[in-house]
């Protein structure tokens, strides 16, 4: 198992650090670009999130598991609510990042430590 993490910036410049962190520690893993897609956008949804509606300091850890599978942990000090997926409206530019997160991932969920809340996703390595 690669576990890696990191501490974010408290702004939303924090969504292209992980992005970037989260393709790094893949091609360390020996993924491609393309396989990496998925991966990049969970993280990139989850960290915009915690940003947006969680509080700082904002985490990230990746680890991968025995099958080959990738595990995203985003946490926050936000005010103790879970994320609430809901339907965007069409003219909305916003609202669409947590149906993304399901979509993309095998397993999705969220946890509360005292004052710390985790969201993770388990995101499988794209095929071509």
């Amino acid at each position: 198992m690669t576990i890696a993490s990191w501490h974010l910036p408290d702004d939303m410049v924090a969504a292209s650090v992980a992005r970037d962190h989260a393709a790094r520690w893949a091609a360390d893993l020996g993924w491609d670009v393309a396989e990496t897609d998925d991966l990049v956008l969970v993280v990139s949804e989850l960290v915009a999130n915690g940003i947006r509606h969680g509080g700082p300091p904002v985490g990230l850890e990746l680890s991968s598991t025995a099958d080959g599978l990738a595990r995203v942990v985003v946490t926050d000090r936000g005010d103790g609510g879970g994320p609430a997926p809901r339907d965007a409206a069409e003219d909305e530019g916003s609202g669409r990042g947590l149906a993304l997160v399901q979509a993309l991932s095998v397993e999705n969920g969220w946890s509360r430590d005292g004052d710390v809340t985790s969201v993770w996703a388990v995101v499988r390595r794209r095929s071509g």
